[in-house]
């Protein structure tokens, strides 16, 4: 397992204890922490786009990789 996948596993983890806890508990979390969740969120499911600068100009690379 590399560092990379530890840490997915670690925020998997951690966020479905979260969830486990705040629904046992009847605990809200607050508008911020949601707000923020949600922009984390959409940071990490964002595409990843690779722009190479040629000797000519600026290209797309063809493949659009997503990084989760």
């Amino acid at each position: 397992m590399t560092k990379e996948q530890a840490k997915d596993q670690l925020i998997d983890l951690l966020y479905s204890q979260v969830v486990d806890l705040s629904m046992m508990s009847k605990i809200e979390l607050g508008d911020d922490v949601i707000q923020e969740i949600k922009r984390l969120k959409s940071i990490i499911h964002a595409p990843v786009v690779t722009v190479t600068k040629t000797t000519d100009n600026l290209r797309w690379d063809r493949d659009i990789r997503w990084e989760l």
